[in-house]
């Protein structure tokens, strides 16, 4: 398939070949190439290119982030404006694989405004079963334990350039 040459960055996260072509199967569609959106390194968001023209965005992300299909399959049956999740694995590693709606390359970047607007819609939606819930207390806790995990980032040489985080 083409896009196979993405399963060999050592070290790297990547979507073993036969995860995505299983996906991509599942859904009828073949993959012509795939483009790197953003990659960071508990995560990545490529554009694939579909025979016919079309596209859609695929997701990977480590096995912390493997229960975002779920989130994102509640977000949406509660209302929430997120991207249409047309197929989702976890691989052997624990690691989360989706192909999601491709909403089209960013026109801009998000702001604030958008944020708390996103914010708010998800928050909207209630409890997704399973999943812990912070009461006000848990809430007003996490900046502080934010801070603690960037310090703790900082010190092993991590996030040494990220001058826009509000301390």
């Amino acid at each position: 398939m083409a896009g196979d040459e993405h399963e060999g960055r050592s070290g790297a996260l990547s979507v073993r070949p036969a995860t995505l072509t299983g996906l991509t199967r599942r859904l009828g569609v073949s993959v012509t190439h795939r483009e790197v959106v953003r990659a960071w390194s508990m995560s990545a968001v490529e554009r694939l290119f579909l025979e016919g023209g079309s596209t859609a965005i695929l997701k990977y992300a480590v096995a912390e982030f493997a229960a975002e299909a779920n989130v994102l399959r509640h977000a949406s049956v509660h209302g929430a404006p997120v991207p249409q999740l047309m197929a989702s694995t976890v691989q052997g590693d624990g690691s989360l694989v989706m192909i999601m709606e491709d909403l089209g390359t960013e026109i801009r970047e998000a702001g604030l405004k958008d944020a708390a607007e996103a914010a708010v819609s998800i928050h909207a939606c209630p409890p997704l079963p399973g999943r812990p819930v912070l009461d006000a207390d848990g809430l007003a806790a996490l900046p502080g334990k934010a801070l603690g995990w960037l310090d703790a980032l900082r010190a092993e040489g991590r996030w040494l350039d990220a001058d826009d985080i509000a301390l």
